[in-house]
């Protein structure tokens, strides 16, 4: 038999204070706290990401993005003459409540997830109109007119 074989659970110079540890984690109202503990996390915030679409006639471009369950007042757009930005941000706050253990947790999220939609050619970045409604949002943006030249 080997020194290790002989020496056993009882030998090891921490084995006691270790299976103490793991008993107490096991029990109860520990191991139902730790549980929830472990049950927030695994449950996910708001997705990072959202899906744009853009189409185009011939005065505009039209960007359109599905965000049900956003607030409007969470929605920021920004235009420029060549892009437009669209960021969505977000705070969730959760809590877990154990009332037979007496243990509450909580966890707060802020997001903030940004999209740039770049445009083939110059719009026109003051008459740009957005309307949002059941969760889906439209932004219409308007081309800019080139200026014809007449050759003489």
């Amino acid at each position: 038999m080997s020194e290790d074989q002989k020496k056993g659970p009882e030998k090891e110079p921490f084995g006691f204070i270790m299976k103490s540890m793991n008993d107490f984690f096991q029990e109860k109202p520990v191991k139902g706290f730790m549980q929830s503990v472990d049950d927030l996390f695994h449950q996910p915030f708001l997705q990072s990401s959202f899906q744009l679409n853009l189409d185009e006639n011939e005065t505009s471009y039209i960007v359109s993005a599905n965000l049900a369950g956003v607030k409007k007042e969470h929605i920021e757009i920004e235009t420029y003459p060549r892009y437009m930005t669209l960021t969505i941000t977000n705070q969730e706050e959760r809590s877990v409540n154990t009332p037979s253990s007496g243990f509450m947790f909580s966890s707060k999220a802020n997001t903030k997830t940004t999209k740039s939609i770049p445009f083939p050619q110059q719009v026109d970045d003051t008459n740009v109109d957005a309307q949002y409604k059941d969760g889906l949002l439209v932004v219409t943006v308007p081309k800019l007119k080139g200026k014809k030249i007449q050759i003489r």
